[in-house]
């Protein structure tokens, strides 16, 4: 039988050798963030005492996700991970969630299907190699603060991700950009991941040209690195824009989502992280 427990820091390693072997680059800074922000809503399953498989969610509000649905390879097809699901959507609902979304992969497609996802979009990848070359001139970027930016954020996603946002901005405030002259107009995380990648996200702008000044700051200062970001397939502009600067596609996923249909993808030009949305 399966027992499935809530994840504790003991569980780390297990979860970094399931995400790697996935080749996901998760960092153990990754689990302290989730285990921080959601003490009771990431679990592993286990069986005859052993760890087999892991799940983790994240809420912001009303809005929850799901990420890191791992099982171990092994001991895939005993519905290992429809539990693990079950248990997930079964805590996003008991913590008033309206709205429940994940990043699949397609091999696992079905089974989100079968517990009610619905399609949203396809949630593409794009990585660009670390070039000697940076654009020529410096784009004037602005100072502003946590709660400027949590503000505008909230204002062009309808979701408050305020505590995840203020968390970033105490581990990750110098690979933090933003701009716009008066007010801001658009921001950007980019991570440091393993294996030498910069994650580019969460990222919001409210326009074309902001998306434009935006990613053209990012390269001027991250250009010499590997750098990766994930999108919405209707965010036409930004991958136009992404591909004419040396981004090339890599393995997309499907954003899914149970329960209210949210719309909020239009400003969005660099997601969280596949396993925080």
């Amino acid at each position: 039988m399966t027992q499935i427990n809530v994840m504790r820091r003991s569980d780390f390693d297990f979860g970094l050798t399931m995400a790697n072997n996935e080749h996901w680059g998760y960092l153990r800074e990754d689990y302290e963030s989730l285990l921080a922000l959601s003490p009771e809503g990431c679990f592993i399953a286990w069986k005859d005492k052993t760890p087999v498989g892991i799940i983790t969610t994240l809420c912001h509000g009303e809005y929850g996700f799901i990420g890191t649905l791992i099982v171990l390879p092994e001991m895939r097809g005993h519905k290992i991970g429809e539990s693990l699901m079950q248990m997930a959507i079964n805590y996003l609902h008991d913590s008033k969630v309206t709205t429940i979304e994940l990043d699949g992969v397609f091999p696992a497609v079905p089974l989100y299907r079968r517990l009610g996802f619905r399609d949203r979009f396809i949630s593409l990848r794009l990585k660009r190699s670390a070039m000697k070359t940076r654009p020529l001139e410096p784009v004037q970027t602005s100072a502003y603060s946590i709660e400027e930016m949590c503000e505008f954020d909230f204002r062009h996603t309808g979701i408050d991700r305020s505590k995840l946002l203020n968390q970033f901005y105490t581990s990750f405030k110098d690979n933090l950009i933003t701009i716009g002259q008066t007010e801001i107009t658009g921001y950007a995380f980019i991570r440091p991941r393993g294996a030498g990648v910069h994650f580019i996200g969460p990222s919001v702008a409210d326009s074309n040209q902001s998306v434009r000044l935006l990613y053209k700051a990012i390269m001027h200062r991250y250009g010499d690195s590997l750098l990766e970001t994930g999108l919405p397939d209707n965010s036409q502009f930004t991958i136009d824009y992404l591909i004419n600067n040396g981004f090339i596609h890599t393995q997309p996923a499907l954003r899914m989502y149970l329960g209210q249909k949210p719309d909020n993808c239009d400003t969005i030009c660099g997601i969280i992280s596949p396993g925080k949305g």
